[in-house]
């Protein structure tokens, strides 16, 4: 499906976006094990949603679905015919709690997954669950996960990734097949399945390592703080957690916030999100804006329904390039594309490295955001690594697609968004599907900035 994108005049007055696409995903799945009934409240309405309640449905869970929220009255059926096949064409995050959900639930059977999913890191998954004495198998040929009968033993794993996919889901087992989970990260990834499971009603003691003032080895006259064990953090789930069912209100997309916040730079735009949903990589976005220059400012911090929110108002654009590595690169690894297209404006060379753990999730992900950013006549240069990229004053006109990554094709909607004048992006669908409300809130402020009309 090829759309017409005008690039708009100013910022939406409403800003509304859908529910925070991780914390949806992994309430619908968490509610599978629990007992009573849950409801979801202002849910992510991307067909990942629609995808996850059918694949829940053949499990067994009653689940119902209007426009106000999701209700699942009854959750996995333990008479389940074991053997059968699945298939779940959505994204890596719901993909690997449902592989968890089934192997704690002892569902041995066959599940197909999609296209858009790196068949590497499926190996490193499948790699790391065989260590926790689980039968499963994986062929890369024919992309499905083979799952026989499971005797899970408590799991033990020491972490150190940006994404949390591979901690959610050893939490995911443990809570499912009622084991022990002991894991320590030794760099600090995302919280939110944690808090989510908190919520549910599992016992996860959870220790932030701090560190301590103690003497220089090399230098005895001298002290320095390191911590005192070789991890930042520490999560033990206990073996009788036992999860009940909730009514939750899902905050706004952490994603689709910050996909706001870069059209607003890009525009040279003021920008005002109250209430705006602060995710732990939402915090290192912000602060990693503030470090290129633009002007943000974060006031009347407060919890909504337990979620961390605050005021958001910014202004400017960047006046600073820099080079991207380590605990910075770690912290934001979910907003590679968008950090991109922030460095393809900035009139100098970007170098962003170590997100190699980016390109080992998805698909292709840096080819795909180097041809994109071709299209541009920007030069982005892909490295064993990361990518260099070498920006413009501006964004020039450009035509997009066809996008296998949702969020990378979101950044580059974004960038019609922030351009001038008409482009064509070729493959619209994976906005419309996944990103409805953000779709429709720039489709209405097109339409009263009389950039052009809906046509039905």
């Amino acid at each position: 499906m090829e759309k017409e994108i005008f690039s708009i005049k100013e910022l939406p007055h409403e800003i509304r976006f859908g529910g925070d696409y991780h914390l949806t995903q992994s309430a619908l799945i968490l509610s599978a094990i629990a007992d009573g009934e849950t409801i979801i409240k202002d849910y992510n309405s991307g067909i990942d949603t629609n995808r996850t309640i059918e694949l829940l449905k053949r499990l067994g869970c009653d689940i119902e679905i209007n426009s106000a929220e999701i209700k699942i009255t009854k959750g996995i059926d333990s008479r389940f015919d074991r053997g059968k096949e699945f298939e779940y064409c959505g994204g890596i995050f719901p993909l690997m709690l449902i592989i968890s959900l089934m192997a704690g639930k002892n569902i041995s059977g066959r599940l197909i997954y999609g296209e858009q999913i790196s068949v590497s890191f499926i190996d490193k998954v499948v790699s790391s669950f065989s260590d926790a004495g689980i039968d499963i198998s994986h062929n890369s040929k024919s992309r499905f996960i083979e799952l026989n009968d499971i005797q899970i033993e408590p799991v033990e794993k020491k972490l150190s990734q940006a994404y949390p996919y591979l901690k959610n889901s050893l939490l995911m087992i443990g809570v499912s097949s009622g084991r022990s989970v002991a894991i320590r990260e030794t760099k600090t990834s995302d919280d939110y399945f944690e808090n989510l499971l908190c919520r549910f009603g599992a016992k996860l003691a959870i220790r932030n390592i701090h560190t301590e003032l103690m003497k220089d080895p090399d230098d005895p006259r001298k002290k320095i703080r390191r911590s005192p064990v070789e991890y930042k953090k520490e999560m033990m789930l206990h073996p009788s957690a036992k999860l009940h069912g909730v009514t939750i209100s899902i905050p706004s997309d952490s994603y689709q916030i910050s996909a706001m916040i870069t059209l607003a730079i890009l525009k040279r735009k003021p920008l005002r999100i109250d209430n705006c949903h602060i995710s732990r990589t939402m915090s290192d976005f912000i602060n990693f804006l503030k470090t290129l220059g633009v002007d943000v400012k974060v006031a009347n911090r407060k919890n909504i329904d337990g979620f961390k929110h605050a005021d958001v108002q910014l202004s400017g654009r960047p006046n600073v390039s820099r080079k991207i590595s380590g605990d910075l690169a770690f912290g934001l690894m979910q907003e590679i594309p968008l950090i991109t297209l922030l460095a393809s404006v900035f009139p100098a060379t970007a170098l962003i490295r170590e997100i190699e753990e980016y390109r080992e999730i998805f698909q292709n992900p840096f080819g795909e955001i180097s041809e994109q950013l071709g299209k541009m006549s920007i030069k982005c240069g892909i490295l064993e690594n990361g990518l260099i990229i070498e920006g413009k004053e501006s964004l020039p006109e450009a035509d997009y697609g066809s996008f296998s990554n949702p969020d990378i094709a979101l950044a580059f909607y974004v960038s019609l968004l922030a351009g001038q004048g008409k482009s064509v992006f070729s493959g619209f669908e994976i906005i419309e599907k996944n990103f409805p409300e953000f779709k429709l809130m720039f489709e209405r402020a097109a339409v009263s900035q009389g950039v052009y009309e809906i046509v039905s």
